[in-house]
């Protein structure tokens, strides 16, 4: 999944990556620091509000799936990468995902073709044969990595992450 989210550093962070600016892979390195800090919180932040315990199903435009308490598998499933630092590009990259095969499908949506096994309905045998389904995409999780509270988390880690750096460089103590 790829999502590229644009955000407007406050001017306090500006000042900080102004004077990192001076320190470019030591930035990097503290940006994936801060990414890999704002990762559980940002799982926990989804799972709280999108990925919710409540039942569903929620209208397409709440961006959100529910799930009873009993088969909490797509919630628990939800995880986010080791971020990757691309140092000739100056990309601080994360992915976020999940092991879960319809998690794709709700979060992009489907429509297509899909083959239904012989079973019983009813007592009576039905034929295997195949039914269209058109499935709209929820993007829970594209939703929450876009929500103000993602960028607030994501913007203190990269401040307290770039603020020690910067204090280590500068001869200071963290």
């Amino acid at each position: 999944m790829n999502v590229t989210i644009q955000i407007t550093p406050s001017e306090a962070l500006k000042g900080l990556l102004q004077r990192a600016r001076n320190f470019p892979a030591e930035t990097l390195q503290a940006v994936g620091k801060a990414l890999a800090a704002s990762g559980p919180a940002i799982v926990g932040e989804a799972v709280k509000y999108r990925f919710t315990n409540q039942r569903g199903p929620f209208p397409v435009s709440e961006n959100k799936l529910g799930a009873t308490v009993e088969k909490p598998r797509l919630r628990n499933s939800i995880t986010h990468t080791k971020p990757q630092i691309n140092p000739g590009s100056n990309e601080v990259t994360m992915g976020f995902g999940s092991n879960v095969k319809y998690f794709g499908v709700h979060e992009f949506g489907f429509s297509g073709s899909v083959g239904v096994k012989a079973h019983q309905r009813k007592g009576r045998p039905v034929r295997a044969h195949s039914r269209y389904v058109k499935v709209p995409a929820r993007a829970p999780m594209q939703t929450e990595l876009r929500h103000p509270r993602t960028e607030e988390i994501i913007f203190k880690n990269a401040a307290r992450a770039i603020t020690s750096m910067l204090a280590k460089m500068e001869g200071g103590t963290p």
